[in-house]
């Protein structure tokens, strides 16, 4: 790790995309059970860290400052990463505090999970850094605390996700796809799109259930099969999205 993401190595907070996202039911405690492939992408924020004597804070490059530190913005104390190192902080005890610098390339609000990706990556690194001895399955526990795609994105690679989001289970990833990747194009209109404003507006249909299990996503990504994962493409709040925003829906 570097202790300057500006001009050191840095630890790569990976975006993820979802195949299909399928959309079953809202729940009690105001979120939807969804169904869901996630899939790394190598777009990425890059993170560093370094040790302070107690305080926990997150320096990010490239926003308009509200208080600054060398030209970058020091975040909230409601930023995910800055609330992921504290949540592992007090559940583990530990004594010092660290300051984490944060480089964004992930668009906010593009639906990318730039913000929960940063989050996991913290978590992941701080339980080494910290010497916690936590897990992945205690930090994809704790990462469900504070978002939805966290788990997924501790837990890596191509996942069905299911649940609010913390049942995760790996899919099988073809030898030719680790070894090559695919190709995707992100078009970003520069709109930043609330994922709770989304599923609030969004009404689920029982006509959409089961799909990803009758879906060729998940046996594209085993097979190796491009032309079958890109006609199986779906996404249960494309529709309500592009309702809202016309734009995204002459993009998509």
């Amino acid at each position: 790790m570097s202790e300057n993401v500006f001009g050191g190595k840095g630890v790569e907070a990976w975006a993820k995309v979802n195949f299909a996202l399928e959309v079953i039911r809202a729940r009690d405690d105001g979120y939807h059970d969804i169904r869901s492939v996630v899939v790394p992408i190598s777009l990425s924020d890059t993170l560093a860290f370094e040790d302070t004597d107690g305080i926990i804070e997150t320096v990010v490059d490239g926003c308009a400052p509200s208080s600054s530190m060398n030209g970058c913005c020091v975040a909230s104390k409601n930023n995910l990463c800055t609330r992921a190192a504290v949540l592992l902080k007090d559940l583990t005890g530990h004594n010092g505090g660290v300051r984490i610098l944060l480089k964004k390339r992930i668009p906010v609000g593009g639906g990318l999970g730039g913000g929960s990706s940063d989050a996991a990556t913290v978590l992941k690194t701080l339980n080494k850094w910290w010497n916690t001895g936590l897990g992945s399955a205690d930090l994809m526990e704790i990462g469900a605390k504070l978002g939805c795609d966290i788990p997924a994105l501790i837990h890596g690679g191509a996942v069905l996700v299911e649940g609010r989001g913390e049942y995760v289970t790996a899919l099988s990833v073809s030898d030719d796809i680790c070894e090559k990747g695919w190709w995707i194009v992100l078009a970003n209109p520069g709109i930043n799109v609330s994922t709770k404003d989304i599923y609030s507006r969004h009404s689920s249909s029982s006509l959409t259930l089961g799909r990803i299990h009758d879906n060729s996503i998940v046996s594209a990504l085993a097979n190796g099969d491009i032309g079958a994962a890109a006609c199986g493409l779906f996404n249960d709040l494309q529709a309500t999205v592009c309702r809202k925003y016309p734009l995204i829906g002459i993009l998509v």
